[in-house]
């Protein structure tokens, strides 16, 4: 039996070249997709890891066992999809980690992004409390040196007197 499963592999391995579709399909696995045209959202995907099981049969079916190991992330805004850089294959590993689901997903968006996503919800917001008027006219974010982002918001106050009245950032 063992004499007829190396014949089997290797007349499979003559006629089929599996090692191509394997390399094509881990170069499209690596590219961005494309999620949503609303939010410009993207996932990501970093992958290191390649898992092939050998042929099996059960429940009278042909089986194979397949697996990726990677991080994931989800990213709003524009991706530089030139800028990916595609690992060759890696070498096959026949065994499985262990069965199981985890996964961790960071979401990351680009301060254009999310300045667009803020204004969207914010910009000429009102408020209107005892005779003041309070009005949005525009959100700014963006990053500063220490790592935090700063949120702006340019304002136009209104008193119900006449003596008080004024437009400006506040930070």
């Amino acid at each position: 039996m063992h004499t007829l499963q190396k014949k089997l592999d290797s007349f499979i391995q003559n006629k089929i070249n599996i090692k191509s579709y394997a390399e094509s399909a881990w170069n499209l696995a690596k590219k961005p997709v494309f999620l949503n045209n609303e939010k410009n959202l993207w996932l990501m995907s970093e992958l290191s890891s390649l898992y092939v099981t050998p042929l099996f049969t059960k429940d009278n079916a042909a089986q194979l066992g397949v697996g990726l190991k990677g991080k994931f992330s989800i990213n709003l805004g524009e991706v530089d999809q030139t800028d990916r850089q595609l690992n060759p294959l890696p070498e096959l590993q026949s065994e499985l980690p262990p069965s199981g689901f985890s996964l961790s997903v960071p979401i990351s968006i680009d301060y254009p992004e999310l300045e667009k996503q803020v204004n969207n919800k914010l910009k000429d917001y009102q408020i209107d409390y005892e005779g003041n008027h309070i009005k949005t006219e525009k959100i700014t974010i963006f990053g500063s040196s220490s790592g935090k982002f700063v949120f702006g918001a340019k304002v136009n106050i209104k008193s119900k007197s006449d003596w008080f009245g004024t437009n400006g950032w506040i930070y």
